[in-house]
Formats: C-alpha cells, sequence, structure tokens
C-alpha cells in the first residue's frame, strides 16, 4: 500500500475590520474569493469588527506568521476614518495611519511574506443617505469622517515605497459603477456593499 502524503494548501489571509470579517456572508467578497480560489488556496478570515490600523499593528504578530502564505489583504481605514471628536476611540490621524499601513507591510516582510503578496485595499466609499438614515435610527450623529479620497491617498502615498499592490480607483469603479446593480447594507457602524456574482478580481 503506497503512503499517502498530506496537502497543505497555499493560504490567502485576510486581515482587517468588520468589512473583512463579514466578507464570508452570502455574496460576500471573502466567500467569492474562496470560492475562485477553491481547491487552490485557503482563503483564512481574520476580520476584527471594529479594529482600526493603530489596534491591527498589536495583534499582527499573533495571528499571521508565513504559514505557506500565498498572499495577505490589508483591510484597514473605514474606523481610522471617524472623526476624532465623536469617535475619538477608534479615529486614527492620516499620518499615522500611512505610518500604520507601512509598519504592516514591514512586519510581514520580516516573517518572510514578500511585498509583492501584499494588497493593500483603499477603504470603501460611503453611502451617505442610508448612513444619516442609520444615525437616526440610533439617536446619534456620528458625522462622515474623513472623504474618501483621503484615504485612498493615504493608501497611495504608502504603497510605492512599499513595492506592494494597492486596490483603490478600481476598486471603486467596481463598486460604484462598472458592476451593477448593488445595493448597500448598514451593520454595526459601517457600510458594506453586497457585491453581484462577479466582483472585482483580486488575483
Amino acid at each position: 500500500m503506497s503512503k499517502l502524503w498530506s496537502i497543505a494548501w497555499p493560504q490567502v489571509v485576510l486581515f482587517g475590520d468588520s468589512i473583512t470579517q463579514f466578507s464570508f456572508q452570502a455574496n460576500g467578497w471573502g466567500s467569492e474569493i474562496a470560492n475562485k480560489l477553491a481547491r487552490k488556496c485557503d482563503v483564512v478570515n481574520r476580520g476584527f469588527s471594529g479594529y482600526n490600523s493603530r489596534w491591527a499593528k498589536i495583534i499582527l504578530s499573533r495571528i499571521i506568521n508565513n504559514n505557506n502564505v500565498a498572499a495577505v489583504t490589508v483591510f484597514f481605514g473605514a474606523n481610522d476614518c471617524s472623526l476624532q471628536d465623536k469617535n475619538p476611540q477608534q479615529h486614527v490621524p492620516m499620518q499615522e495611519y500611512v505610518e500604520n499601513l507601512k509598519d504592516i507591510v514591514k512586519h510581514l516582510s520580516s516573517v518572510e511574506i514578500s511585498a509583492d503578496k501584499v494588497i493593500l485595499i483603499t477603504p470603501p466609499p460611503l453611502h451617505e443617505p442610508a448612513w444619516e438614515k442609520e444615525c437616526l435610527f440610533k439617536g446619534e450623529w456620528r458625522g462622515l469622517g474623513h472623504p474618501l479620497s483621503a484615504g485612498v491617498r493615504a493608501r497611495a502615498q504608502s504603497a510605492p515605497c512599499l513595492l506592494v499592490i494597492c486596490l483603490g480607483l478600481h476598486m471603486w469603479l467596481c463598486m460604484m459603477g462598472r458592476l451593477e446593480p448593488w445595493s448597500w447594507e448598514c451593520e454595526a457602524m459601517l457600510l458594506t456593499t453586497t457585491l453581484p456574482s462577479h466582483p472585482c478580481p483580486l488575483f
């Protein structure tokens, strides 16, 4: 009888906030990636609801190591852009946000996950009418945060010096015009989009 060898699939790690944590829900972007990479890679969800880039940096070393990692997505910024006077716990200043991204990529490099395996995803668009409706329902106004363009700019600033892939304008076009129909849903303090059956290709 021939000896059977176990198979260790390469891992694609999705690291982010609640948009990542809940990405395995029906029609979520994480479940779509897992479906497309079936029998090729294990897609591992490492999303932490409510986290910003500052907190992500603290836990990173405990949750990601070079255990046959094919790629890592880094998707933070929605909580970072909370208004400081409305939500000081989650707010992260723009320059610190940029530095946190650099530190995250540097740590991944230190455990031999090269920059070409790291994908930075820009903060998502915000559907202002739905957000305002949710705030009124909860009886509190949390503001609209920094403009999306600021978050995209921060990623764009940090990506070249790190030589990593940055999904910014392409993702915006996919979510806001190129891929329709799309619908908005509000979960917790964030707005996420339910993508159609053919989302933006990450790989």
